[in-house]
C-alpha cells in the first residue's frame, strides 16, 4: 500500500477525487475475483447440498438390508444366552421391572424374547415386594397389584426349569392415615388381606421349595410365621442361605422351622434388640458364615456363638453389653476356630473395660486373614461427646499380633497417637488398611459433635523417608501395604496426603518395602490442592500401575421410593448383603 494511504488509514481525514480514484482503479481486479470465488463456494455449496441429499437416500435404502445383516442377528442362540446371563446385575436381585434385565431383554424382538424365556439362568433369582395400604384410595389398587404381581411372579419362577433359585422377600411398611386409623373395620379387613397375601405367596412358593437354595427376607411377623411353615409343607434340601432383617418380634427365631435345616450354611439376622438370643445353636452348628453385625449380642452370649459353630468360616457381631449383663466369671481357656479366615467386630459404648481384650484373647484362629474391629459410638447418639474418652490401647491388639493378617479395618476416632501407632506395629504382614467408618455405615453421614474427636493424624506415621537405608526397615509401619483406605480424616491436609503416597511409590531397590496399588480417601471438607495429577504422573514414570480416589464432602442421601415399586427394598437388601464385608464394593480385587 502506497504510504500516502497509510497516512489515511491513521486519521479520519477525507479522502481526495484524485485518492478515490486510484483506489478504485485498485480494488477492481480484487472484487472481480471475489465476485468469482463467491460464486464458486455457492456452487460448490448446492453441490454439497445435492450429495447430502443423495447419500442420505442411499442411506435410506440401505438400511433395512443393513438391519438384515446386522451381526447381533447371526449370533447362534448359546452366545446370546451368554450374553444375556451376564447382563444380570450381580450386585442385587432382579426385579419386575421392564427397564431391567432379564424383562428387558424380552421386549426387543421375538427372537430374542424366545432365547430369554427359553434360558432358565435368567429366572433364577428374583426380588418379591409387597406392601400394606397406604389410605382407603390406594388400598383397592394396590391389592389388585399385588394379585397380579403375584401372578407374575409364578410365570417368573416357572421359566427357571429346574435349577436353584434365590428369592427376595420384602414388605413394605407405610403409614396409615387417620381415617383407617379411627375404622377398626378396616384395619381388620386390611389384616386379613394382608394375611390372605401372605398365605397365596406361601402356596405359590411350596411347587418350587425344593428348589430354594436363598432367602431374604423382610416382614412382619404375622407374614414371617406363614414363610416359616415351608419346611413342614415341603422338604428344603438345598436351602444355603438366609438372611432375616426388620423383624419385630424377636424371639420367634428361636423356634422357627427355617433354622433347623441341616443344608444351612450361610446366616444373616438384622435386628434392634439387645435381650434375645437370636438363633438356637444346637441345630446351627454346620454354619460356615454368620452375620449378625446389625444384631447386637451380649459377650457371653458371642463367646457361645463360637463354642457352639466351630465350622466358621466368616464372622460378623456386635457386641453391646448393658448394666444389668452380669460380668463373666470364667473366661474360656481358648475357643478353636481353625476355619475362621473373617472376624468383623463391633463394640459398643457400653462394653466394660478389659472385656473385649478378654473376648479376643480367648479366639485361636490360625487361619484368619482379615480382621474388621470398630467401636460404634454411634449406637447411643445422646452420649455427649466429651464423654467418649481416648483409649490408649487397642482391644484387639494381642489378638492381631498373633495373627498372620493380610487385611485390617478399624476405626480411629477413640484412638489417641500412640494406640494407633501400636496397632500398626502389631500387624506388619498387612497389605490392606481400612480406617473409619466406610460410605453408608451408620453415623457416616451426620456425625454431629463427633467430628471433634477427629484429630489423630493418620496419615503421617505411614510416610516412609527415602533417607533411610533401603535395607533398614525396622522402623517402617505395614512394610508391605499395598491398598489403602480412610473415611473421613478432616484434619488430614492434602499435601500430608501426597506425602504419604510418593513416599510409597518409590522403587526399592530389594522390594522390602511394597509400593501401594490403590488409595482411596472420603474427606468432609474441601479439596485444598489438586494431587491426583502429580500422583498419576509420578506414578506413570516409575511404570507403576496405581489408583487413586480422593472423595470430598460425600453426601449420602437415600432416594425416595414408592412401595409399590417392583425395586422396592432392593437398596436396603443392598447394605445388608454387603455388610459381612463392608469394604466389598469398592475393591473386590484385594478381597482376601
Amino acid at each position: 500500500m502506497d504510504e500516502s494511504l497509510l497516512v489515511l488509514l491513521k486519521s479520519n481525514q477525507a479522502p481526495s477525487d484524485d485518492v478515490i480514484s486510484t483506489i478504485n482503479s485498485i480494488i477492481t481486479e480484487p472484487n472481480a475475483k471475489l465476485f468469482s470465488i463467491s460464486a464458486e463456494i455457492e456452487k460448490t455449496r448446492r453441490r454439497l447440498e445435492e450429495l447430502e441429499s443423495e447419500k442420505h437416500a442411499i442411506l435410506k435404502t440401505l438400511k433395512p438390508y443393513h438391519i438384515i445383516l446386522s451381526p447381533a442377528r447371526r449370533l447362534p442362540p448359546d452366545m446370546l444366552q451368554e450374553i444375556f446371563c451376564r447382563c444380570l446385575r450381580i450386585d442385587q436381585y432382579p426385579t419386575m421391572s421392564a427397564k431391567d434385565a432379564p424383562l428387558l431383554l424380552t421386549r426387543v424382538c421375538r427372537m430374542w424374547r424366545d432365547v430369554a424365556v427359553s434360558t432358565p439362568q435368567l429366572w433364577t433369582r428374583l426380588h418379591i415386594p409387597w406392601c400394606e395400604a397406604h389410605n382407603t384410595v390406594q388400598f383397592k389398587r394396590r391389592w389388585n397389584a399385588m394379585q397380579r404381581r403375584f401372578t407374575a411372579v409364578e410365570e417368573w419362577l416357572h421359566k427357571s426349569g429346574d435349577l436353584p433359585l434365590s428369592l427376595s422377600l420384602h414388605f413394605a411398611y407405610t403409614s396409615c392415615d387417620s381415617q383407617m386409623r379411627e375404622s377398626t373395620d378396616i384395619a381388620r379387613k386390611l389384616k386379613s388381606l394382608e394375611s390372605s397375601s401372605a398365605e397365596r405367596l406361601l402356596h405359590l412358593l411350596v411347587p418350587f421349595a425344593r428348589r430354594l437354595k436363598e432367602l431374604d427376607l423382610s416382614l412382619p411377623q404375622d407374614v414371617f410365621k406363614e414363610i416359616d411353615l415351608l419346611p413342614k409343607l415341603v422338604d428344603l434340601p438345598i436351602l444355603q442361605t438366609i438372611r432375616i432383617r426388620d423383624m419385630h418380634s424377636f424371639n420367634f427365631f428361636a423356634a422357627s422351622n427355617l433354622f433347623n435345616l441341616p443344608s444351612l450354611y450361610r446366616m444373616t439376622l438384622t435386628t434392634a434388640c439387645r435381650e434375645w438370643n437370636p438363633i438356637p445353636l444346637a441345630t446351627t452348628s454346620n454354619l460356615t458364615e454368620l452375620n449378625l453385625l446389625h444384631t447386637p449380642l451380649s459377650l457371653e452370649y458371642a463367646i457361645t456363638v463360637f463354642e457352639n459353630i466351630r465350622q466358621l468360616k466368616h464372622c460378623s457381631l456386635t457386641i453391646s453389653e448393658g448394666h444389668h449383663h452380669q460380668q463373666i466369671q470364667t473366661w474360656p481357656m481358648s475357643i478353636s476356630l481353625p476355619c475362621l479366615k473373617t472376624l468383623h467386630v463391633r463394640e459398643s459404648m457400653h462394653t466394660r473395660t478389659g472385656s473385649m481384650t478378654k473376648f479376643f484373647n480367648s479366639i485361636y484362629a490360625p487361619n484368619l486373614t482379615w480382621v474388621s474391629h470398630h467401636r460404634h459410638p454411634y449406637f447411643y447418639p445422646h452420649v455427649a461427646t466429651n464423654n467418649i474418652a481416648r483409649r490408649v490401647q487397642f482391644e484387639a491388639l494381642d489378638f492381631i499380633r498373633r495373627c498372620n493378617l493380610k487385611r485390617l479395618s478399624f476405626d480411629q476416632y477413640t484412638l489417641d497417637s500412640s494406640a494407633f501407632e501400636d496397632i500398626l506395629r502389631a500387624s506388619p504382614s498387612i497389605h490392606h488398611l481400612d480406617i473409619g467408618y466406610p460410605p453408608g455405615e451408620a453415623g457416616f453421614a451426620d456425625r454431629g459433635g463427633l467430628q471433634d474427636l477427629d484429630d489423630l493424624d493418620i496419615v503421617t506415621p505411614l510416610i516412609h523417608s527415602t533417607k533411610r537405608q533401603p535395607e533398614d526397615i525396622s522402623g517402617i509401619f505395614l512394610p508391605n501395604l499395598a491398598v489403602f483406605e480412610a473415611w473421613c480424616p478432616n484434619i488430614i491436609t492434602d499435601e500430608s496426603v501426597l506425602r504419604f503416597i510418593l513416599s510409597r511409590l518409590s522403587p526399592i531397590p530389594d522390594n522390602s518395602i511394597s509400593n501401594l496399588k490403590m488409595v482411596r480417601i472420603y474427606f468432609l471438607r474441601s479439596m485444598q490442592d489438586d494431587i491426583a495429577p502429580r500422583v498419576l504422573e509420578h506414578a506413570k514414570k516409575l511404570g507403576l500401575e496405581f489408583e487413586l480416589d480422593l472423595s470430598y464432602n460425600p453426601m449420602f442421601v437415600a432416594p425416595k421410593r414408592d412401595p409399590s415399586s417392583t425395586s422396592y427394598g432392593i437398596s436396603e437388601q443392598d447394605s445388608i448383603n454387603n455388610s459381612f464385608y463392608p469394604y466389598r464394593a469398592c475393591f473386590p480385587e484385594f478381597q482376601v
